[in-house]
């Protein structure tokens, strides 16, 4: 993760991931301010965090403590979801799957 560049305080995405933070429940996503880009795995994470009623918002987020490097359940559903639609494995709601022959 890195900081905000103008203050060095805000925790904010690079190019190669998306951030959310995920505190009593609430994915909190780093604002689309400029320096965050508007990707389709940061619209499809927040679709299928909206889809099983977890909510989230667009906020600052100040740099705390992180959780030791442990996966909390909401990240893991998360990312079961995505990986089980990429594999086949659940089904995709969504009309994200082309299938090539």
């Amino acid at each position: 993760m890195w900081l905000d560049s103008q203050h060095h305080k805000y925790v904010e995405e690079i190019g190669a991931m998306n951030v959310f933070l995920v505190k009593n429940g609430i994915a909190y996503t780093c604002p689309l301010n400029g320096s965050i880009l508007p990707g389709i795995t940061r619209k499809s994470s927040i679709e299928l965090l909206k889809d099983n009623g977890i909510e989230e918002t667009n906020c600052i987020l100040n740099k705390g403590t992180p959780n030791e490097g442990k996966v909390g359940p909401i990240t893991q559903k998360l990312f079961d979801l995505i990986v089980g639609i990429q594999r086949g494995i659940v089904e995709d709601t969504k009309g994200w799957i082309t299938y090539v022959e």
